[in-house]
């Protein structure tokens, strides 16, 4: 097995995690791939091929993030258009998505047996199109897209369409769109629902709205959504799972829907989605 590992190394621990998931992915048999930047970092390792990130994702057969979710979201970039599937090892906080924990890389071996199963997650596809009918930038968004106001402390008006019908206008600080993966992120903090991954939906989920209608809504997997800002003010940006933020111009309008991909999370452990959420917040907080 072709194993390319995606270390975030700017987490306490993952150097020391990582170090050990090598390691135990050697011992296996495993040829393992880290991009040239990570030289610095493990070349003191035997047997690693060390190559461009891009050509590591296309040639492996499997992709393992050590970090939290951020590291995963940021890995499934490479997972998703590679279609190859994705192990999330924890080296951060909570990591809702990690299929290990740090101290449970001895459970590899269950990945090379082929001892585990796939999780589907659905992605959201995001498009940016200008007054001109042009698309600015596009995006798949495993956690969430979320539209925030510009520069200063203005609100921002956003009025939302649903299958090119009116659904609601938002006065607020912005309005994240999330997927049921991404509903444990931002959408959690602003006060959204969580929703249990196997339920396809999309959750939307104003920030500090200042209108009536400030309470999340879960809307079906197949609704197409229009995002329009009638005045821009000061301006609006877009950030798609955290990863960018880019500007909104007067007269554009984001579309947001279900993408016709998916994210396949390795799931090498029994637990369930249940289970995860009472561990995770149990031990700790947000």
């Amino acid at each position: 097995m072709v194993v390319f590992v995606i270390p975030n190394m700017t987490r306490e621990n993952a150097p020391a995690i990582t170090q050990n998931v090598l390691k135990e992915l050697l011992s296996l048999g495993c040829t393992v791939y880290l991009d040239n930047a990570m030289g610095e970092s493990f070349s003191h390792i035997e047997n690693i091929v060390f190559i461009p990130a891009d050509t590591a994702a296309k040639m492996c057969d499997v992709i393992i993030a050590v970090g939290g979710d951020g590291s995963l979201i940021y890995a499934a970039q490479y997972a998703v258009v590679n279609k190859k599937p994705l192990l999330g090892v924890n080296a951060g906080n909570l990591a809702f998505m990690a299929g290990l924990e740090g101290n449970e890389t001895h459970l590899l071996n269950r990945l090379i047996d082929g001892n585990y199963n796939i999780d589907k997650r659905i992605l959201l596809s995001v498009s940016l199109i200008n007054k001109d009918g042009k698309e600015e930038h596009s995006s798949y968004c495993l956690n969430d897209a979320v539209v925030l106001r510009g520069g200063n402390l203005h609100l921002v008006r956003l009025t939302l369409y649903k299958n090119g019908e009116k659904f609601n206008e938002y006065c607020a600080d912005g309005l994240i769109i999330a997927t049921p993966t991404g509903s444990t992120a931002y959408s959690l903090s602003a006060g959204g629902p969580i929703v249990e991954p196997a339920v396809e939906g999309i959750v939307i989920t104003p920030i500090c709205n200042h209108t009536m209608m400030s309470r999340s809504v879960v809307l079906r997997d197949d609704s197409e959504i229009i995002i329009e800002l009638p005045f821009l003010g000061t301006g609006a940006l877009l950030s798609c799972d955290s990863l960018e933020a880019v500007p909104v111009t007067q007269g554009s309008k984001i579309k947001i829907k279900k993408a016709d991909v998916t994210c396949d999370l390795i799931k090498i452990k029994e637990n369930t989605f249940m289970d995860v959420l009472l561990d995770k917040f149990s031990e700790k907080t947000i």
